[in-house]
């Protein structure tokens, strides 16, 4: 008799729920980027110091020992503890 329509129903919903999840997943792409974007920038911000690892020494611990090389005395700011300043 009559033939059903509903299979052309389903499997046109079934492609707007694949339109919709390819969509979804193309999103999620696009902030996956973006959000690795940022991180790289703030970590180029940063000097290389990351959030959940601080930079290990700043630019006064790596010259200060050259200084002391350098002029063969202590750096006036890293006095030992209990002693007078010269």
């Amino acid at each position: 008799m009559f033939r059903r329509r509903r299979p052309t129903i389903v499997r046109c919903m079934l492609n707007q729920l694949h339109a919709a999840a390819d969509l979804a997943a193309e999103h999620r792409r696009d902030l996956l980027a973006e959000a690795e974007a940022y991180r790289l920038a703030e970590h180029a911000r940063r000097g290389g110091a990351h959030a959940d690892r601080p930079a290990r020494r700043r630019w006064s611990g790596l010259v200060r020992p050259v200084l002391r090389r350098v002029t063969g005395r202590r750096c006036p700011d890293r006095q030992p503890a209990g002693s007078a300043p010269a």
